[in-house]
């Protein structure tokens, strides 16, 4: 009996969940009358998805060579070095050989670290005869040193957008004033304008000659050279910057951070371009950089021998002074001299050709550092930054703070950061590119070690480079890793001094190589028709043949 009532309780539940069934599928009856017009559907708008932009072909492991950029080599190297050629640079290898434990260097380089001795004091000299001692057999039989370090990219965009940009707009006509400048501030390295000078004749060969650019107006030492113009001036002019403690340290020093000032009447200044230049040949405007200041004398400024102008540098306030000269485009020689007792304080002249083209301006002071530029009158140095308007400035500086073993190195970030931001404020808009030091041991008992301030110095480069924006260039890689700066000093013939800092000649050339090559690698990994090339076999990576370009470059003397 059971049994037969669970079944029962089954059979009409299941009953019930039919008649539910039923009871949701079935239409309600009809009403009477006309039936219901259904309202029409809202219309659906149809979106058409934008493909999704295509992944940039990966860069290729080495420099990349063009028609453009091998020619632009070629005229480079044989207006610094003559008919020699060096090798092509290859890409550095993902793990460079560890530094020796022990290197043993010759009697004649073993002595304290002298950062006094600057390169341009011998840069013309033939290369020096190799110390016995530290001559390597092993060194003379393999390659040419030096590698392709491509840049290291801040974390944030393209470090080189803006200069590649406006080197686009240079070499198709719109640029608005016709000129591609670049700032590159530095010590002794940069200075000597080897390096600088390599990479000044490179872009112009590509892009077009602008023009020498700045140079101060008195030499900064009896042995400052510039690689396109000459520099003399008369006794009588003092030379204040922050290296120089006796001086007033008012910080007023301008674009370059020296300035010089003359009390007496008769004291001159001359700049014109050397014998062989090529790039002073078609000067056509001049621009002189100075000081005005309350109570500030005069001077007159003549081009070549012709009739003189006067310029008053005296102002209510300190403020940047700028006097313009346009002419028939030539071999130009401008000069300064001083009529009176009143102070007349100058820091620099431009000289420019007028066709469109690139114009780089060396900005190195023997023995100085980055921080130095944290004394400049920030108002008075940006004025004069933002009327030369850089598309890309460059720093190089972290040598002479590496013998400060004491250094603080929170500190010394802190300080780049704030120097980087100076630029920011001026330039918002130009690239920036931390150039980092080269290898520089310390020399003990006759022996080479590491330098670890120097090593710290470059981790704190390449981290706040990437955080403020900048492209970093590593060149102690560039050069073969910790110690390798012994291979260059005992190459025959030598590419660095026995003071295992500053280069030859051609070990200049050879970074220049490295920071052209560096520079230029993102935008020839462009398309080809940007280039305005004629095919794709324009383009082979280094190594690869390229046919000899004929040069009438003069060879620098």
């Amino acid at each position: 009996m059971e049994g037969m009532a669970r079944m029962q309780r089954l059979g009409t539940g299941l009953l019930g969940l039919w008649v539910a069934a039923c009871s949701c599928s079935q239409a309600p009856a009809p009403a009477e009358g006309p039936a219901p017009v259904p309202p029409e559907p809202a219309p659906v708008e149809i979106t058409t998805a934008e493909p999704p932009a295509p992944e940039p072909p990966p860069l290729p492991a080495g420099p990349i060579v063009t028609s453009q950029s091998a020619r632009a080599h070629d005229l480079a190297q044989q207006r610094m070095i003559g008919d020699e050629r060096l090798p092509a640079l290859e890409r550095v290898p993902e793990i460079l050989p560890p530094a020796p434990a022990i290197v043993r260097v010759g009697a004649s380089a073993v002595g304290p670290d002298s950062l006094g001795e600057p390169a341009e004091s011998m840069a013309d000299d033939p290369p020096a005869a190799t110390d016995p001692a530290a001559t390597s057999d092993e060194f003379s039989a393999e390659p040419m040193p030096g590698w392709f370090v491509p840049l290291t990219e801040p974390h944030e965009g393209d470090a080189l957008a803006s200069f590649h940009a406006a080197l686009r707009a240079l070499a198709e006509g719109r640029d608005p004033d016709g000129k591609v400048r670049v700032a590159m501030y530095g010590a002794s390295g940069t200075a000597a304008d080897i390096s600088v000078g390599y990479l000044r004749t490179y872009l112009q060969a590509r892009f077009g000659d602008g023009g020498p650019g700045f140079v101060p107006l008195v030499p900064l030492t009896k042995w400052y050279r510039h690689n396109e113009l000459a520099v003399k001036s008369s006794k009588g002019w003092t030379k204040e910057h922050a290296q120089i403690r006796k001086g007033r340290l008012d910080g007023h020093y301008g674009l370059l951070g020296a300035s010089f000032y003359a009390t007496a009447p008769k004291r001159w200044t001359e700049v014109g371009p050397k014998k062989g230049s090529t790039s002073g040949q078609g000067i056509a405007e001049v621009e002189l950089f100075y000081l005005r200041q309350p109570g500030g004398g005069s001077f007159q400024v003549r081009v070549d021998d012709g009739p003189p102008e006067s310029v008053s540098t005296a102002a209510d306030a300190i403020e940047p002074g700028y006097h313009t000269l346009s002419m028939p485009p030539g071999p130009h020689s401008v000069r300064i001299e001083t009529v009176d007792e009143a102070e007349v304080r100058v820091f620099g002249v431009v000289l420019e050709r007028r066709e469109p083209g690139v114009v780089v301006d060396v900005l190195g002071i023997d023995g100085t550092r980055g921080t130095n530029h944290l004394t400049w009158n920030e108002a008075l140095w940006a004025d004069n930054l933002r009327r030369r308007a850089p598309d890309l400035y460059t720093l190089s500086y972290g040598t002479n703070e590496s013998v400060d073993e004491a250094l603080s190195i929170p500190l010394y970030a802190e300080d780049l950061r704030e120097q980087l931001r100076r630029f920011r404020r001026a330039l918002p808009q130009a690239s920036c590119v931390l150039l980092g030091p080269v290898d520089f041991p310390i020399r003990k008992d006759g022996q080479l070690l590491p330098r670890p301030v120097l090593r710290e110095i470059i981790e704190v480069q390449r981290q706040v480079a990437a955080e403020e924006g900048c492209g970093f260039w590593d060149g102690v890689v560039f050069m073969g890793g910790e110690l390798s700066m012994e291979r260059w000093v005992s190459t025959d013939p030598p590419l660095a001094r026995n003071d295992y800092l500053h280069f030859h000649r051609r070990g200049g050339v050879r970074k220049g190589m490295a920071l052209a090559d560096a520079l230029m690698y993102r935008f020839d990994a462009q398309p080809l028709p940007l280039l305005e090339l004629e095919t794709e076999d324009d383009v082979v990576l280094a190594g690869g043949p390229t046919d000899a370009l004929p040069s009438t470059v003069p060879t620098q003397p």
